[in-house]
């Protein structure tokens, strides 16, 4: 017997779907620190179905994590819409946890892909020697070369790796304390003397570097 409950399933997807068409023009404002920049729902939606297809093209699956490793903007916004949309988990890394927990989480959940945000990919590069469970890792926005031949630095088991110009990339998804965007992170370095070891996997080709999807606006 049909009650007061509604029929369709309340999905972020469905969410997604009717943000970035009824409220298409709708803006969403990132603060850079020297101004501001502006995004449509619209926008979102379309740039959204173009990371879920590339994050498909990389091998993500049924409920495989992706991690980001981002500040509060409008691609982390897009990376959390995209993520779950596809039937994906999203897993935030928290930016202000120590190298050894960034490393612990991310290797308990498993993540396969991580999303990071330009300013963060050089101290995010210390940690990939010890990320034994990631694939590929997603930039956004535009590298320098200093900071794509850090993340592309040989290591052991290191594969090799794809990119092209600039822009955006837990089994049980562990979580951490809420990550908060809104003052400067703690500096990531590689962990010192006797870090918390995650586990080994047997076998590991090692992430690759992808900057394909270009995303940034105004």
């Amino acid at each position: 017997m049909k009650s007061t409950m509604q029929t369709t399933p309340l999905l972020i997807s469905s969410m997604l779907r009717y943000g970035s068409t009824i409220h298409a023009s709708a803006k969403i404002i990132t603060w850079t620190g020297t101004g501001s920049r502006t995004t449509t729902f619209a926008e979102v939606g379309t740039k959204a179905a173009q990371l879920a297809h590339a994050l498909r093209g990389l091998g993500i699956t049924g409920d495989q994590r992706v991690a980001t490793f981002m500040w509060n903007n409008a691609e982390h916004l897009i990376a959390y819409l995209a993520v779950p949309s596809m039937g994906a988990v999203l897993h935030a890394l928290n930016i202000r946890l120590f190298p050894p927990q960034i490393i612990y989480v991310t290797t308990h959940a498993d993540n396969k892909v991580v999303i990071v945000d330009n300013t963060l990919a050089q101290p995010f590069s210390g940690l990939l020697p010890h990320l034994k469970t990631l694939r590929h890792v997603i930039v956004n926005g535009p590298i320098s070369d200093e900071v794509r031949a850090a993340l592309e630095a040989p290591s052991t088991s290191r594969a090799s790796t794809t990119s092209t110009p600039s822009s955006l990339t837990s089994r049980r998804a562990s979580t951490g304390p809420r990550t908060s965007t809104r003052t400067t992170p703690r500096r990531c370095v590689t962990p010192p003397a006797r870090p918390v070891t995650p586990r080994e996997s047997p076998t590991r080709t090692g992430p690759t570097i992808c900057t394909r999807w270009r995303s940034r606006t105004g």
